[in-house]
């Protein structure tokens, strides 16, 4: 068990729970949430306040959590260590209680917020739709391009026959053929996928395009991340990126349309993701070896919002990776 010092107060709060552990606010919470009624609470009040038992617990979960147990296992862990779950310590529920004008004010004022959250996810679904339709009718119209100008410049040169059926442009000569065709996917908002060919004659330059991704040497092997004692921690089935990025957009569309690109940061990569809400998450990857010899594309950042997330942060989002790969 932890011994406090003097100065550690006998009453603690969520600051002095985070400052004696190490770690943010949010993450004492997140604990809380996770393993409901194992962090003892003398109160309820404002601000809520904590037994000394409480600091113990806490310290338990975050050893846990940096050896890369995920919650099934660090609740097991805190058994095993003589923790119990006090009912007690779990929030009541919203509505317990006798009424009263202050309980109903507050009632009235969370209603009003969800309805102001509700109003502007549909504004933020608006403005998706309204941005994937310029996506596609952008698409389109570049295809249709291309394809025009091939046809103008083969008949310009005369050098290779043509055949073409609506806007597809093939064209072959009698040896081989003298186009590099690109295939482009789009998906709509009724979730039907069309298909674009892009083709370009050889020596013309590579437009940079979102669907830009990393080599196979980091999209198809094992993802993981490197705990705090330097051991890899892995996902379930050792998981590639390639189906790792596929799962997180998979995920993502569960909530509306989504989108997600890839873009180059010197050696490594970043997966970025744009939610329906606007909310974005990046995840930079970068080749490692692990000490056994195998190659990993190991996650060393997370900025969600355009802020970066601390290592414990990033931590945690990887174990809720993890916890949500295990229920699939």
């Amino acid at each position: 068990m932890h011994a406090m010092n003097d100065d550690t107060p006998s009453a603690l709060t969520h600051e002095d729970l985070a400052r004696e552990v190490g770690v943010s606010v949010t993450t004492i919470k997140s604990y809380r949430r996770k393993f409901p009624g194992f962090i003892p609470v003398l109160g309820f009040g404002k601000p809520i306040r904590f037994t000394p038992v409480a600091l113990d617990v806490a310290l338990k979960i975050r050893e846990c959590f940096n050896e890369g147990l995920n919650v099934r296992e660090t609740r097991k862990r805190l058994l095993n260590s003589g923790f119990t779950q006090d009912k007690a310590s779990i929030p009541p529920p919203i509505g317990a209680g006798p009424a009263s004008s202050e309980r109903m004010d507050e009632f009235v004022r969370a209603a009003g917020l969800m309805m102001q959250s509700v109003g502007k996810l549909a504004e933020a679904q608006k403005n998706t739709d309204q941005r994937l339709s310029r996506l596609e009718q952008g698409m389109e119209q570049l295809a249709r391009a291309q394809a025009e100008n091939q046809v103008l410049l083969t008949k310009l040169t005369g050098s290779v026959p043509v055949s073409t059926t609506g806007e597809d442009v093939l064209i072959e000569p009698t040896s081989a053929r003298v186009l590099a065709k690109k295939i482009v996917n789009v998906r709509s908002r009724q979730g039907t996928v069309d298909s674009y060919a892009l083709e370009k004659a050889p020596g013309e330059p590579q437009a940079s395009t979102w669907s830009d991704a990393p080599p196979p040497a980091l999209l198809d092997v094992p993802v993981a991340i490197r705990t705090s004692d330097d051991a890899y921690l892995g996902l379930p089935g050792r998981r590639t990126l390639r189906e790792l990025a596929a799962g997180l957009v998979d995920q993502g569309r569960l909530q509306g349309n989504m989108l997600a690109s890839w873009h180059p940061d010197g050696a490594d990569w970043l997966y970025k993701l744009i939610y329906p809400d606007d909310h974005t998450r990046s995840l930079g990857f970068a080749a490692q070896t692990s000490p056994t010899g195998m190659q990993l594309a190991v996650l060393t950042t997370l900025v969600v919002d355009g802020r970066e997330a601390t290592p414990e942060e990033r931590m945690e989002y990887f174990r809720e990776i993890k916890d949500y790969q295990n229920q699939r």
